[in-house]
């Protein structure tokens, strides 16, 4: 969530919504709060530019989901390699790059 996001909700839920986000994306540890079978199953939508998409080493959910948009009529030569990183890809219109 962004910090324009999180003003949207109480000072608590934007709390919660932070240790939730750190703990998703960080790599699983023995102090992590997410169980491994719990990721596993689980499906992860990350909105960003495909390059910042995360890649995960180990433990990687059940299906991710890259959505991201642009304004341009293509997209950049660097982002083809990183759309492997996600199972599928959502933009916001048929138009979209």
């Amino acid at each position: 969530c962004t910090e324009e996001q999180l003003s949207l909700v109480t000072n608590q839920e934007a709390a919660m919504l932070k240790q939730a986000q750190a703990n998703y994306l960080q790599e699983p540890t023995t102090t992590t709060m997410r169980r491994p079978r719990d990721r596993a199953r689980s499906v992860l939508v990350q909105h960003a530019t495909p390059c910042e998409w995360k890649q995960f080493s180990t433990l990687r959910p059940k299906v991710v989901i890259g959505r991201t948009m642009t304004e341009r009529n293509g997209i950049e030569s660097a982002w083809v390699q990183c759309c492997t990183r996600v199972d599928e890809i959502w933009v916001p219109t048929q138009w979209a790059a």
